[in-house]
């Protein structure tokens, strides 16, 4: 059995500030990640004229516009090869309601002629020219994009048409997919097939996809069932707590807090910014992320030995040994994979039953920002270290470490998951039900640490997890763009 040390007497009056700064972190950290989501979701109800319709121009990247037209150009490019079950019009304006602005209107135009021709661009075109100011900046981009559609629609060669570097700069792959289809034998025409092919790619990696998250799935069924039987069937805990100076822990667990608001408000600001600005504030926020980090060192700058640091907060190979210990992390991502994808369920049928009792008029919700995936690829691979690297390490030690040290021996195991859980689930920025599922994930993470006392479990499934959605997400990315 555990050995849980009660608090050393005295210490009452160094640890009260620091709950109640906990507290009060906490409480601010999960405003904060709501306000973060409702930028990123937020929506303007009425018609579209009534949006605050921008002329701002933000050079094309890894924002959402930009990876899901070049997913549908892809798609639809493929023609006969594959049935298409998507209705184009519906696609339209799909990429419709996340254009933001005059330069992201222009860009859809471009798409439209993909799929409909150039008579829909120039119609497109000729209604955004109408609606932009006689001085407005991206007047000389959109009547540039009209001739070289009214020389395709009158099945004439473009070649005389200057200023396609100055146009690339500006809309990037959008001016080079124009030019594809319509710019004659102008020696600098983009290839049409490196723009638009790799429909196929791009399916068989979603179908890919799908099947591994199915197998994951499966295997996360029995694994998880058999995983949980294990659990309650030993023995014993294998936690031994050395609580020579106790708040120490407590302040490391608060001191990270105090971090993940500011890495959360800067993520929220990179949410509602655009261009440069967004890049500044997501690279601040990743640099924000390592730096809080940082707080798991608290303990030993305020005296704790290097050995009792490492057994309070289970930075051991574990009594069974390294290889033991990741397979049971195995385990557990298996369990907290299965535990996921029921909630996911549950909430899924509760929206969909909220959703049919609403009644009323039909709406139209326009988004207020954009919801980028990152600015760069270097920002989105950093963002990819983070998740699987720096998540895993920092965020065990931080919660399954030094917050599980301190609060093992005054509540008990569940009292002990339950905080724990809660508060990483905070830390995210999820909406309710999103908070709700990477809290379930703690659960799984705290009891692997009070059965196996070594944190290279929960270690391992919170990797494994994290890893699974990233390989993921870059996967379909690298197949889109």
């Amino acid at each position: 059995m555990a050995k849980a040390h009660m608090p050393s007497e005295g210490s009452a009056a160094e640890t009260l500030p620091w709950i109640a700064v906990g507290v009060v972190a906490l409480a601010a950290l999960i405003l904060i990640q709501q306000w973060g989501v409702w930028l990123s979701g937020s929506t303007i109800s009425g018609a579209g004229q009534q949006r605050a319709w921008e002329e701002r121009l933000t050079e094309p990247g890894l924002d959402e516009l930009t990876i899901t037209s070049k997913a549908i150009v892809r798609i639809f490019s493929m023609g006969g090869e594959l049935e298409m079950e998507a209705d184009e019009a519906e696609v339209l304006e799909g990429l419709d309601f996340i254009a933001l602005t005059a330069a992201d209107e222009i860009r859809v135009a471009v798409v439209a002629g993909e799929l409909h021709g150039p008579e829909e661009t120039l119609r497109r075109l000729t209604a955004i020219d109408e609606r932009l100011g006689v001085r407005a900046e991206l007047r000389g981009d959109v009547r540039w994009f009209r001739e070289l559609y009214e020389r395709a629609a009158g099945e004439s060669a473009a070649d005389g048409i200057g200023g396609a570097e100055v146009m690339r700069a500006r809309h990037g792959w959008f001016t080079d997919l124009a030019l594809s289809r319509h710019a004659g034998s102008a020696s600098d025409q983009p290839s049409a097939e490196a723009l638009t092919g790799g429909g196929l790619k791009l399916i068989a990696v979603l179908a890919g996809v799908g099947i591994a998250h199915g197998l994951v799935s499966l295997l996360a069924l029995v694994v998880g069932i058999w995983a949980l039987i294990k659990f309650f069937d030993r023995d014993g805990d294998a936690i031994e707590m050395s609580m020579d100076i106790e708040p120490a822990y407590l302040q490391a667990a608060v001191l990270f807090l105090i971090g993940a608001i500011v890495f959360s408000g800067l993520g929220a600001m990179a949410s509602s910014s655009q261009g440069n600005a967004a890049v500044v504030f997501f690279a601040a926020s990743e640099v924000a992320v390592w730096v809080a980090g940082l707080s798991v060192l608290w303990p030993r700058l305020r005296g704790v030995p290097g050995m009792a640091f490492r057994a309070d907060t289970g930075w051991t190979l574990g009594e069974a040994g390294f290889a033991r210990e990741v397979f049971w992390g195995f385990a557990g991502f298996c369990v907290s994979t299965g535990l996921t994808m029921l909630l996911s369920i549950g909430f899924g049928i509760v929206a969909m039953a909220a959703g049919s009792t609403e009644g009323g008029a039909e709406t139209i919700d326009l988004p207020l920002f954009d919801s980028p995936i990152a600015p760069t690829w270097p920002l989105l691979l950093l963002g990819s270290l983070t998740a699987v690297l720096w998540a895993p390490f920092f965020e065990e030690l931080v919660f399954r470490g030094c917050l599980f040290a301190w609060l093992r021996p005054r509540l008990g195991m569940w009292g002990t998951v339950a905080v724990t859980s809660i508060a990483f689930g905070a830390i995210h920025p999820y909406s309710i039900d999103g908070m709700l599922m990477v809290a379930s994930g703690g659960v799984v993470y705290a009891l692997l640490r009070e059965w196996r006392g070594s944190l290279i479990a929960p270690i391992t499934a919170h990797m494994l997890h994290n890893g699974l959605i990233t390989v993921t997400e870059l996967a379909v990315l690298a197949a889109i763009d």
